[in-house]
């Protein structure tokens, strides 16, 4: 699964339909485990602050850089989960990667500098809503859900809005909106129109 929602990741990021991308990206913070974790805590973390998402933009890109220290010392303690602590869904029981997703220590210190400007001089909240309150939202995917998960994003899928298709289930907008600039379904590959 999540070579497939890395795939579905990138075929947004290029189309682009990058509010899809970054619904799928939260889904990857699931699986970095299998994922480079400064990699899936990068390329998430600056789609939400290209997105304007500040907040979760500031919470993702401050566990990069505890990440990049981490592996700089070779020391997982670096790594401070706590703020994550109510979203089941984003994993940080992961392996250190052995070398940095971004060799350019420059590019690195951009973003520390830029988590660090929104530390001092910004007015977001620096942390995660409660479950309660992500229904709808990008957080959403953070949080555990009895709902079925969207093969497209991995979000739970809100009741009136699922879609069954070659034996997947899907949210019915992001299936349509990924399947009418693709043509094929993002589950099997082959040839597919939108289904609304």
């Amino acid at each position: 699964m999540a070579i497939h929602y890395y795939k579905n990741f990138i075929e947004c990021m290029t189309l682009p339909l990058p509010d899809i991308a970054l619904k799928i990206g939260v889904t990857l913070l699931s699986y970095t485990h299998i994922m480079a974790a400064d990699k899936a805590f990068y390329l998430i973390g600056t789609l939400a602050r290209d997105r304007g998402e500040e907040n979760l933009a500031f919470m993702i890109l401050n566990r990069y850089v505890d990440v990049v220290e981490a592996i700089e010392e070779e020391d997982p303690s670096f790594i401070d989960p706590s703020d994550f602590s109510s979203a089941e869904n984003v994993r940080f029981n992961f392996d250190l990667p052995s070398s940095q997703y971004l060799p350019n220590p420059d590019a690195r210190e951009e973003i520390k500098d830029w988590v660090l400007t929104l530390c001092t001089t910004s007015s977001i909240s620096q942390s995660l809503p409660p479950p309660s309150q992500s229904q709808g939202t990008v957080y959403e995917g953070m949080f555990a859900s009895s709902s079925p998960s969207c093969i497209v994003t991995g979000f739970p899928i809100p009741g009136n809005h699922t879609l069954e298709v070659n034996g997947s289930v899907a949210n019915k907008r992001d299936w349509n909106m990924l399947v009418s600039r693709t043509r094929k379904c993002p589950w099997t590959d082959k040839k597919q129109s939108p289904i609304y």
